[in-house]
């Protein structure tokens, strides 16, 4: 069965059905992983184990062939090396594995946290999981992210750019709110959490009949952080002061693994925050 799903991948993947390459990849990804589950009819550990070790038994292999000197990083299934090895495609072969290039980098920042990196790869930006471009976060902290990836790549003043965006902050408040799905009701969160906290202030609006109806499993809430009593969150900022501690301090995280990557000393982001 894995056999067969691997061959639909790798046809998904030179038609060019992106889409479809990744729901298969999932598919096999979780045939393995099954086998570490407690609740799985065949639950093997063992099997699980040796996938993961012959993984890492093949980049470790991989990495000790090309020179670790040359390894810029190792993840899962795949190794980013400083220049193309045609032979390391062989010895790969040589060990029942298929490897292939995948990207050609022109420029790539990897971050202290590797598995966050961005780059060019002809001519286009690429990146992945950064905290500051994903769509639950402020559009501001993505606009302001997406702007210092692309100053850093330019080699201009990363630091310069981002002084002037804290001081900003304050006057973009359509561009400060948060946008999450909610997994259940809102009524059904017992705590104080963001979930909450909205529900309460709809019922103080609307009352019980509507708060229900407005409290929808799956909805996107979009809020703002605030400085209010027995209150951090808002879907009215009009009516509170916005707490810009919190959203300095949120930005800053989001941006300090792109500056770290572009080469800032610690001292120098200290004196950032």
């Amino acid at each position: 069965m894995m056999k067969g799903l691997i061959a639909k991948k790798i046809d998904y993947k030179a038609q060019g059905q992106r889409l479809k390459e990744k729901a298969i990849k999932l598919l096999i990804n979780s045939g393995y992983g099954c086998f570490g589950y407690s609740y799985f009819d065949y639950q093997d550990p063992r099997v699980a184990e040796l996938t993961t070790a012959f993984g890492r038994y093949t980049l470790k292999h991989l990495e000790k062939f090309v020179g670790k000197e040359n390894v810029l990083y190792g993840d899962t299934d795949s190794l980013y090396i400083r220049e193309e090895n045609d032979a390391i495609v062989a010895e790969a072969t040589s060990l029942g594995v298929k490897l292939e290039v995948d990207k050609r980098w022109q420029k790539l920042f990897l971050t202290p946290n590797k598995k966050q990196y961005f780059g060019l790869v002809n001519g286009e930006l690429v990146y992945t999981t950064l905290t500051g471009l994903k769509n639950n976060q402020p559009a501001y902290f993505n606009r302001v992210t997406r702007s210092l990836i692309e100053i850093c790549l330019e080699g201009a003043d990363a630091v310069d750019y981002f002084r002037s965006q804290f001081t900003d902050l304050e006057g973009n408040l359509d561009e400060l709110s948060y946008s999450q799905k909610s997994t259940k009701a809102l009524h059904d969160y017992g705590s104080n959490g963001w979930q909450r906290q909205i529900y309460d202030e709809i019922l103080e609006d609307y009352g019980t009949d509507l708060a229900q109806s407005k409290s929808q499993v799956g909805a996107v809430y979009r809020y703002w952080k605030i400085k209010g009593k027995g209150r951090s969150v808002t879907i009215l900022p009009e009516r509170y002061e916005l707490n810009m501690t919190k959203y300095k301090e949120e930005l800053f995280i989001c941006v300090e693994p792109i500056l770290q990557a572009y080469g800032v000393e610690e001292v120098e982001l200290d004196r950032l925050w």
